[in-house]
């Protein structure tokens, strides 16, 4: 019972993106097992109802609160494996009630705030979907129109709305209180975003990233913190290395352009160099890259060079998919951050099948699916309620 509980709470902190390092590594070694995977499949069932709970002026919450429970008291005959599994589906009904009970109580009780600018709380009701900038002062920016621009402008900021855009090269070090304080970016799944740093380096940020820097780089190093996917096209300063910080490593340039991808729920991270040179620098190594490699960082911190085709890599500035190569597993990751989806697959075989192709991502997803996917003669995809559900097709 003591393992069951852990694993659910580690589940629910995957919910709330809270997981640090090892627990992610934790989760993917319970996941080797079924029984777990089941446990984690019906939590994700349950966790589409409590998302329901958000709109909960909507719905009649007493109602969908009794079909909640009765989803866990279902299959009353059970073998001993099977009552192995009801007892973690009961605890999972705990947690999962607590949670939605919560979230009943705190939102009722919320007073109407200003929702152009807020302060950092789970429970803003600022827009998820929206491109969010989180200032020093921990207040919170919806990044959405030209009365965002205007406030920020009085930070010497430009937000150029049509392309997308933050630029901090008006930023002047009088302006600071204290110089070396940060700004985060949050770009939510399904968009694309870019920043031009105070020293004029480029930053294009891929769906579902975060990154912090600061308003003004003091000191003799430029440094800054990505979660996600980035590209960078760095100014040169020999004076002043650029860092690029990830989970478990750092990139070192001068002035080049490059690729990070660091997403927290992929198997390892990414460093391709376009052009220039960057050093890739862990704990214990240091790697030096030329034009057209690409170094893979394992989570077991095993490290793999090899040479790339590099359109392909940054394809996703171009509103592309780079599927060349890459297993269904990799590729259904890509298209839930891209679309904000789930995936389920109906046999773990399933994820090693592998695909090839750069389709546009600016079609809908069941285009994707019919024109790009659909046409195996071996597998299935279906849509429905925002879940894609992976099947080996069965011929008669």
């Amino acid at each position: 019972m003591k393992e069951e509980k852990r694993y659910i709470e580690l589940i629910i902190k995957s919910w709330a993106g809270t997981l640090t390092l090892a627990e992610k590594r934790e989760v993917e070694k319970l996941l080797e097992k079924e029984e777990w995977a089941e446990l984690k499949r019906e939590l994700e069932n349950d966790r589409v109802l409590m998302g329901r709970f958000k709109e909960y002026e909507k719905y009649d919450t007493a109602g969908d609160f009794l079909l909640f429970l009765e989803r866990v008291r279902k299959n009353k005959k059970t073998t001993k494996k099977q009552r192995s599994m009801s007892r973690m589906f009961a605890c999972a009904a705990c947690f999962a009630c607590l949670i939605m009970a919560s979230w009943i109580f705190i939102h009722q009780e919320l007073l109407p705030v200003d929702e152009s600018i807020a302060k950092v709380s789970p429970m803003e009701p600022i827009d998820r979907n929206s491109i969010r900038l989180i200032l020093d002062n921990d207040s919170m920016i919806a990044l959405s129109g030209e009365a965002e621009a205007k406030k920020l402008d009085t930070l010497g900021v430009s937000f150029m709305t049509g392309i997308q855009t933050l630029d901090y090269t008006r930023v002047k070090r009088d302006t600071l209180v204290d110089s070396m304080t940060y700004h985060t970016l949050i770009v939510p799944k399904g968009c694309v975003f870019n920043i031009v740093l105070e020293d004029s380096t480029k930053v294009y940020l891929n769906a579902e990233t975060v990154i912090k820097y600061p308003r003004f780089f003091a000191g003799n190093r430029r440094e800054v913190y990505i979660e996600g996917e980035a590209y960078f096209e760095v100014s040169r300063d020999e004076e002043r290395p650029f860092i690029v910080k990830g989970n478990n490593f750092f990139v070192e340039v001068l002035g080049t352009s490059f690729d990070v991808m660091n997403y927290e729920n992929e198997h390892e991270s990414r460093v391709t160099l376009l052009s220039g040179k960057v050093r890739m620098c862990t704990e214990d190594t240091v790697w030096q890259l030329t034009p057209g490699e690409q170094l893979s960082l394992s989570v077991a911190n095993e490290i793999n060079v090899r040479r790339v085709n590099t359109k392909n890599v940054i394809s996703w500035m171009d509103r592309k998919f780079n599927f060349e190569g890459e297993t269904l597993e990799m590729i259904m990751r890509k298209i839930c951050r891209w679309y904000d989806v789930e995936v389920l697959f109906e046999k773990p075989s399933l994820r090693e099948s592998r695909f090839t192709g750069t389709p546009p991502n600016n079609i809908s997803l069941q285009e994707l699916l019919d024109e790009f996917l659909n046409y195996t003669t071996d597998i299935e995809f279906t849509l429905h309620n925002g879940v894609i559900s992976v099947k080996e097709l069965k011929h008669i």
